[in-house]
């Protein structure tokens, strides 16, 4: 059973503050268009092993695109599934708790600055300009004299002037390094 298929199953319906936008921009979506984009926020899910139990950031998407002056009513719905899919993309590589609305806007930003190529827009990009403004927001929060690695990933360390050094801790380390076999190092030796 395809768990992406079942929760959230319905198709999403847009609230009217989107229908608004939209329509002050003179776009509208039909029902088949909603449809695809929901289709495409499913298939993006299951790119990504991702479940969702509800369709809101269909919603949340149409209203920050809706503006845009590079959607035409031609290819809304085209573009706002192809959108859709970097959403997600996005998505898997900024903390679970960056909320929705932060990830749209940086979005909407480098599809208008792209001209409206969902092609052209830099995921990875993206998602590391939203990275640096989280670390640099934990770095200004963390003005502690302790070292401490918090539950977003963000170690920070404060040294004897009281300054604040701030990493990510989300790094693999994946190669092998020997064990100490015994031998003697050149700073041991009488």
């Amino acid at each position: 059973m395809d768990v992406f298929g079942v929760v959230g199953a319905t198709a999403p319906a847009l609230s009217g503050q989107s229908r608004a936008a939209l329509a002050k921009q003179g776009l509208s979506l039909t029902q088949g268009q909603l449809a695809n984009i929901d289709a495409a926020r499913r298939e993006a899910l299951a790119a990504c092993e991702r479940v969702e139990y509800a369709a809101g950031a269909v919603d949340a998407l149409v209203l920050a695109f809706a503006g845009s002056p590079y959607l035409g009513q031609g290819d809304v719905g085209e573009v706002l599934a192809e959108v859709m899919g970097v959403f997600y993309d996005v998505r898997e590589d900024v903390p679970i708790d960056a909320p929705d609305d932060e990830v749209l806007a940086a979005l909407r930003r480098a599809f208008d600055t792209v001209g409206g190529d969902v092609e052209a827009i830099d995921a990875p990009a993206i998602a590391g300009e939203l990275m640096a403004r989280e670390l640099r927001a934990a770095c200004e929060m963390g003005n502690r004299d302790d070292d401490v690695a918090d539950a977003s990933g963000v170690y920070r360390i404060a040294d004897d002037t009281g300054r604040v050094y701030c990493w990510l801790l989300d790094w693999e380390y994946d190669e092998f390094a020997p064990g100490w076999d015994g031998e003697r190092r050149a700073d041991d030796l009488e």
